[in-house]
C-alpha cells in the first residue's frame, strides 16, 4: 500500500454495518467511550498513543511489529491527512514494509464480523497495494484481503486465497482525506463498503467459515 492508514478495528461476532451507513466521524472509540460492541472488538489500533520512533500498539493487547524494509512505516504525528481522526501511519509501498499482529483469537468461523479502517493514497502507483490481509494459521493461506490499485482506481477482495473481483470505488481514496472502508460478513455474504456505500458484488461464502488464528498484516504483506 502506498499512502496513509488511520487506524484499524476488527469486530468479531457481530456485523456493525448490515446496510448502507454513515461512516464514523471521529477516531474509533476505546473502552472509555460508549461502544455497544466494544466487548466484541478483537483488534483496535488507533495510532493516537504512538510516536515517531516506530512503536505501535493494539488496545486489545496483541503484539504489533513492523516488518519488511527497515525502519518501517512512519507515524504522522500531526494527524495527517485529517486531524479529526487522530494520527495516521504513512506506508510507502515502493519500499515494501508493513505492520503485523500475531493472534490466537482472530477466528470468526461462521460468525458475522467487520474489519474496518481509514486510508488515503496521495501518490499514484501502478502496483496493487495490500490494505490488510488476514492469514490462516498455516501462515500461507489468505483468508481475507483488501487491495487497492490507485493508477486504475480499483479495489479487489480476496477470500480464501481466491480473487473475488475488482470493483471501482468512488475515487475518494485518492483525496486528501481518510476514506472509511469496511469488509463485513453478513450471514452468507461478505461485503465491501466505502464511506458507507456498498461497492461491487457481495461474495457468497455461504456456511463456510473464516478460520484464521493467523497474523493480520496492515499496509502490505510479504510475497
Amino acid at each position: 500500500f502506498n499512502g496513509y492508514i488511520g487506524g484499524l478495528r476488527f469486530t468479531q461476532g457481530v456485523n456493525r454495518y448490515p446496510t448502507a451507513f454513515t461512516p464514523p466521524t471521529a477516531a474509533f472509540p476505546g473502552s472509555g467511550v460508549v461502544d455497544p460492541y466494544y466487548d466484541k472488538v478483537v483488534l483496535h489500533m488507533p495510532f493516537d498513543a504512538e510516536n515517531a520512533t516506530y512503536e505501535y500498539k493494539d488496545l486489545k493487547n496483541h503484539s504489533v511489529v513492523a516488518g519488511g524494509v527497515s525502519p518501517g512505516p512512519a507515524i504522522s504525528v500531526g494527524g495527517a491527512p485529517n486531524p479529526a481522526f487522530g494520527n495516521s501511519v504513512l506506508f510507502m509501498g515502493s519500499v515494501g514494509y508493513w505492520l503485523k499482529t500475531t493472534s490466537n483469537d482472530f477466528n470468526p468461523g461462521t460468525q458475522d464480523f467487520c474489519i474496518e479502517g481509514r486510508c488515503s493514497t496521495p501518490a499514484s502507483t501502478g502496483t496493487w497495494g495490500t490494505i490488510f490481509r488476514l492469514m490462516a494459521a498455516d501462515g500461507v493461506t489468505t483468508e481475507i484481503e483488501l487491495r487497492y490499485l490507485m493508477s486504475s482506481n480499483l479495489m479487489s477482495l480476496i477470500v480464501k486465497g481466491v480473487l473475488h473481483g475488482n470493483f471501482t470505488p468512488s475515487g475518494m481514496m485518492a483525496s486528501n482525506n481518510l476514506t472509511h472502508w469496511a469488509v463485513c460478513r453478513n450471514g452468507g455474504s461478505i461485503e465491501v463498503f466505502e464511506n458507507g456505500i456498498k461497492r461491487g458484488n457481495a461474495y457468497n461464502i455461504g456456511a463456510n467459515p473464516i478460520s484464521s488464528n493467523g497474523e493480520l498484516y496492515l499496509g502490505g504483506a510479504p510475497g
